[in-house]
């Protein structure tokens, strides 16, 4: 995971941490919160076979775009949504993807303005 303004040393006692992007556990939940613009989360490495689209479960208040890219650099986009909502609740957004079969790393790259939570995501295939 990273953010423009993450350094490469985490300081526990910098008050900035506590609004950058980040793991959390609450109420037995592991989630990222804080995401706003700017920030990639990096998966690697997934099998891509049949994939329709991806669900990622959400929540915050968000006006940008959702990128789904296999580079962290965002030359290689598979899937793609603009979003303007305000999710106070947990709420599944499903994206479609275009990607060759085989097996890719992800990247989720958050463009906009506003913050989100995000607890987990689905991939989503066609069953042949």
């Amino acid at each position: 995971m990273t953010h423009p303004k993450t350094s490469p040393v985490i300081d526990y006692n910098n008050p900035e941490l506590s609004v950058l992007p980040r793991i959390v556990q609450h109420q037995n939940l592991t989630f990222i919160t804080d995401i706003q613009d700017g920030t990639v989360i990096g998966y690697k490495y997934f099998d891509f076979e049949n994939v329709t689209s991806l669900s990622l479960e959400l929540r915050g208040t968000w006006k940008g775009t959702l990128k789904l890219c296999l580079d962290e650099n965002g030359t290689q986009t598979v899937g793609q949504m603009d979003l303007d909502a305000k999710l106070p609740c947990w709420t599944n957004i499903s994206i479609p993807v275009q990607a060759e079969n085989g097996i890719h790393a992800l990247y989720v790259k958050f463009e906009g303005e506003g913050k989100l939570d995000f607890k987990q995501l689905a991939f989503n295939t066609k069953i042949e």
